[in-house]
């Protein structure tokens, strides 16, 4: 730390650690686990909702809880439990579910931006 006078370098960023984990018990599901995205995937995933024009695509909006599950939902391995295909498979689900799981996605990726947290 001396080295740096406290201050993060590039070598501890880029380190080891890039994607989090997270446990959560949800209400009408069970224990699930929730990985990070990294910011090429989180960008991958807002942007997918939007048309050229900055505006949103409302069809396209319709898939964001399922997108959000299938990019974050994984086992205790870390590997993801569904596929991009699972998307009307996830929208075929109680909206009880989807809905408490999309958010646990949604606080746990943004937790870090909205809360300034480590």
């Amino acid at each position: 730390m001396s080295e740096t006078n406290g201050y993060i370098t590039k070598d501890m960023l880029l380190g080891p650690e890039r994607v989090r984990y997270a446990d959560e018990d949800i209400e009408g599901v069970g224990h699930i686990r929730i990985r990070s995205l990294n910011d090429r995937e989180y960008m991958k995933l807002q942007s997918a909702v939007m048309k050229p024009d900055g505006s949103i695509d409302r069809t396209k909006a319709r898939t964001a809880n399922a997108r959000w599950i299938i990019a974050c939902v994984v086992d205790a391995e870390g590997n993801r439990l569904f596929a991009d295909g699972d998307t009307q498979a996830i929208q075929d689900l109680d909206a009880f579910k989807t809905q408490r799981m999309a958010e646990a996605c949604r606080l746990h990726v943004e937790q870090e931006v909205s809360e300034g947290n480590d």
